[in-house]
């Protein structure tokens, strides 16, 4: 899969990711040849299973991840943002849908996984993936 197609499959952030890490495909201007060549990155390893204790406990320090379990608020917000708590048992994290990565309204009750970037809101003092760069009923 090229970079391009990161992009297209695991959202805006690949598209950073790619950059960052250099592995964008280039043409040589003399040669008409890629740069470098069409890298593979499996989704398990941009990411990765996770267990909410390990989020919510401060420990996961990776930026991705990707979480299981029970949809149990949804709400829009004014700034066009979808937030959803998804609980495991005690714990809980806040997924947000941003316009950006528009994706499906889960529904209050639905098993999901979610996968996206981790962060910490300081200002609700709660684990959040935001952005949702997608999400799927558990099946």
């Amino acid at each position: 899969m090229n970079p391009r197609n990161l992009i297209v499959k695991y959202g805006s952030h690949a598209a950073v990711a790619v950059t960052a890490l250099g592995l964008g495909v280039g043409v040589g201007s003399q040669t008409n040849r890629p740069i470098m060549p069409a890298i593979k990155i499996p989704a398990e390893q941009l990411y990765p299973s996770v267990p909410f204790e390990k989020i919510t406990s401060g420990q996961w320090g990776r930026p991705r991840a990707k979480i299981t379990g029970n949809v149990t608020l949804v709400k829009s917000e004014e700034d066009g943002d979808i937030h959803f708590r998804v609980e495991n048992g005690t714990e809980f994290i806040v997924c947000e849908i941003t316009p950006p990565l528009p994706l499906p309204r889960p529904k209050v009750g639905q098993k999901v996984v979610v996968w996206g970037i981790v962060r910490y809101d300081g200002q609700h003092k709660h684990w959040e993936i935001h952005p949702t760069e997608g999400w799927q009923e558990f099946p």
